[in-house]
Protein backbone atom coordinates (compact mmCIF):
# COMPACT_ATOMS: atom_id res chain seq x y z
CA UNK A 1 0.00 0.00 0.00
CA UNK A 2 1.34 3.62 -0.83
CA UNK A 3 0.44 4.56 3.18
CA UNK A 4 2.34 3.76 5.80
CA UNK A 5 1.44 2.58 9.35
CA UNK A 6 2.27 2.68 12.91
CA UNK A 7 1.05 0.72 15.30
CA UNK A 8 2.67 1.21 19.43
CA UNK A 9 1.54 -0.87 22.74
CA UNK A 10 2.06 0.72 25.82
CA UNK A 11 1.98 -1.29 29.25
CA UNK A 12 0.10 1.92 30.12
CA UNK A 13 -0.71 4.92 28.88
CA UNK A 14 1.83 7.29 31.05
CA UNK A 15 4.78 4.66 30.05
CA UNK A 16 7.03 4.67 26.86
CA UNK A 17 6.10 2.34 24.13
CA UNK A 18 6.58 -1.53 25.52
CA UNK A 19 6.47 -2.52 22.03
CA UNK A 20 6.90 -0.89 18.53
CA UNK A 21 5.49 -2.83 16.09
CA UNK A 22 5.71 -0.77 13.01
CA UNK A 23 7.15 2.58 13.51
CA UNK A 24 7.00 4.14 10.05
CA UNK A 25 4.80 7.66 10.03
CA UNK A 26 1.96 8.26 7.52
CA UNK A 27 1.63 11.53 5.80
CA UNK A 28 -2.22 12.67 6.80
CA UNK A 29 -2.94 10.04 9.71
CA UNK A 30 -6.14 8.43 10.73
CA UNK A 31 -6.09 7.68 14.66
CA UNK A 32 -7.49 4.26 16.17
CA UNK A 33 -7.04 3.41 19.95
CA UNK A 34 -7.92 0.83 22.20
CA UNK A 35 -7.41 -0.13 25.94
CA UNK A 36 -7.70 -3.73 28.28
CA UNK A 37 -6.14 -3.50 31.12
CA UNK A 38 -3.49 -1.66 31.98
CA UNK A 39 -2.53 -2.23 28.16
CA UNK A 40 -3.14 0.91 25.71
CA UNK A 41 -2.53 0.32 21.60
CA UNK A 42 -2.16 3.15 19.05
CA UNK A 43 -2.88 3.04 15.80
CA UNK A 44 -1.85 6.05 13.15
CA UNK A 45 -2.81 5.58 8.90
CA UNK A 46 -2.82 7.17 5.81
CA UNK A 47 -6.21 5.09 5.78
CA UNK A 48 -9.03 4.50 7.97
CA UNK A 49 -8.06 1.93 10.43
CA UNK A 50 -9.17 0.41 13.33
CA UNK A 51 -7.12 -1.01 16.52
CA UNK A 52 -8.36 -3.71 19.29
CA UNK A 53 -6.95 -5.30 21.96
CA UNK A 54 -7.88 -8.02 24.66
CA UNK A 55 -7.06 -10.32 27.12
CA UNK A 56 -6.99 -13.81 26.01
CA UNK A 57 -10.34 -15.05 27.33
CA UNK A 58 -11.04 -19.27 27.43
CA UNK A 59 -14.09 -20.75 25.79
CA UNK A 60 -16.96 -21.88 28.65
CA UNK A 61 -20.72 -21.20 28.74
CA UNK A 62 -22.03 -18.34 26.52
CA UNK A 63 -18.71 -17.70 25.45
CA UNK A 64 -18.17 -20.18 22.83
CA UNK A 65 -18.45 -20.65 19.03
CA UNK A 66 -20.57 -23.60 19.99
CA UNK A 67 -23.01 -21.36 22.00
CA UNK A 68 -26.38 -20.58 20.32
CA UNK A 69 -25.90 -17.53 22.14
CA UNK A 70 -22.56 -16.28 20.92
CA UNK A 71 -23.63 -17.28 17.54
CA UNK A 72 -26.64 -15.08 17.67
CA UNK A 73 -25.06 -12.12 19.49
CA UNK A 74 -21.30 -12.09 17.46
CA UNK A 75 -22.12 -13.53 14.17
CA UNK A 76 -23.32 -13.02 11.31
CA UNK A 77 -25.48 -15.46 9.47
CA UNK A 78 -23.38 -18.47 8.03
CA UNK A 79 -20.44 -16.81 9.54
CA UNK A 80 -19.39 -19.79 11.69
CA UNK A 81 -18.92 -22.11 9.42
CA UNK A 82 -16.30 -19.99 7.31
CA UNK A 83 -14.14 -19.21 10.66
CA UNK A 84 -14.24 -22.84 11.61
CA UNK A 85 -12.39 -23.26 8.27
CA UNK A 86 -9.40 -20.85 9.47
CA UNK A 87 -6.31 -21.04 11.17
CA UNK A 88 -7.42 -19.47 14.58
CA UNK A 89 -10.11 -21.98 14.97
CA UNK A 90 -7.69 -24.73 16.71
CA UNK A 91 -6.10 -21.80 19.16
CA UNK A 92 -6.43 -20.95 21.98
CA UNK A 93 -8.78 -17.75 23.14
CA UNK A 94 -10.63 -18.65 19.31
CA UNK A 95 -14.00 -16.23 20.73
CA UNK A 96 -11.72 -13.42 21.55
CA UNK A 97 -9.94 -13.63 18.47
CA UNK A 98 -13.15 -13.39 16.55
CA UNK A 99 -14.29 -10.21 19.30
CA UNK A 100 -11.24 -8.64 18.44
CA UNK A 101 -11.08 -8.88 14.93
CA UNK A 102 -15.04 -7.40 14.83
CA UNK A 103 -13.81 -4.45 17.16
CA UNK A 104 -11.05 -3.77 14.79
CA UNK A 105 -13.04 -3.91 11.54
CA UNK A 106 -15.73 -1.49 13.21
CA UNK A 107 -13.39 1.23 13.98
CA UNK A 108 -11.81 1.12 10.94
CA UNK A 109 -15.35 1.73 9.27
CA UNK A 110 -16.15 5.11 11.48
CA UNK A 111 -17.93 4.75 14.24
CA UNK A 112 -18.05 2.19 15.54
CA UNK A 113 -21.11 2.05 18.36
CA UNK A 114 -22.80 2.13 14.95
CA UNK A 115 -22.16 -1.20 14.29
CA UNK A 116 -23.36 -4.95 16.07
CA UNK A 117 -20.91 -7.73 15.65
CA UNK A 118 -23.29 -9.93 14.22
CA UNK A 119 -23.92 -6.91 10.94
CA UNK A 120 -20.07 -7.63 10.59
CA UNK A 121 -18.08 -11.10 8.99
CA UNK A 122 -14.59 -11.05 10.51
CA UNK A 123 -11.28 -10.36 9.10
CA UNK A 124 -10.32 -13.47 10.30
CA UNK A 125 -12.26 -15.26 6.98
CA UNK A 126 -10.58 -12.90 4.63
CA UNK A 127 -8.12 -14.57 2.22
CA UNK A 128 -5.87 -13.41 2.37
CA UNK A 129 -5.20 -11.15 4.79
CA UNK A 130 -4.35 -7.97 2.56
CA UNK A 131 -6.27 -7.62 -0.50
CA UNK A 132 -7.59 -4.75 -2.66
CA UNK A 133 -8.62 -1.98 -0.52
CA UNK A 134 -8.67 -3.75 2.53
CA UNK A 135 -6.01 -5.61 4.87
CA UNK A 136 -5.73 -7.60 8.56
CA UNK A 137 -2.91 -8.11 10.62
CA UNK A 138 -3.39 -10.17 13.99
CA UNK A 139 -0.07 -9.91 16.56
CA UNK A 140 -0.34 -11.78 20.24
CA UNK A 141 1.53 -11.26 23.05
CA UNK A 142 2.30 -13.17 26.32
CA UNK A 143 2.20 -10.09 29.04
CA UNK A 144 4.76 -10.44 31.90
CA UNK A 145 1.97 -12.49 34.09
CA UNK A 146 1.70 -15.14 31.16
CA UNK A 147 -1.64 -13.58 29.87
CA UNK A 148 -2.42 -13.23 26.02
CA UNK A 149 -2.80 -9.92 24.53
CA UNK A 150 -4.67 -10.17 21.47
CA UNK A 151 -4.11 -7.17 18.85
CA UNK A 152 -5.49 -7.06 15.75
CA UNK A 153 -5.56 -4.35 13.19
CA UNK A 154 -7.43 -3.24 10.19
CA UNK A 155 -7.14 -0.24 7.52
CA UNK A 156 -9.29 0.06 5.13
CA UNK A 157 -8.69 2.53 1.58
CA UNK A 158 -12.31 3.09 1.42
CA UNK A 159 -15.27 2.21 3.19
CA UNK A 160 -18.59 2.16 3.43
Amino acid sequence: WDGASSVILRENITQKPARVVSSAKPQSPFLSRSYSGSFVAEMESKHHCGIDIELGTSSSGNWSIHSEHFVKAVLAPNERESLLQTRWATEPFFETQIWSSKEALAKASGDASQYEPNELISPMTWFPLTFAKRRAANLNFETDEGECLILWVVELKAYR
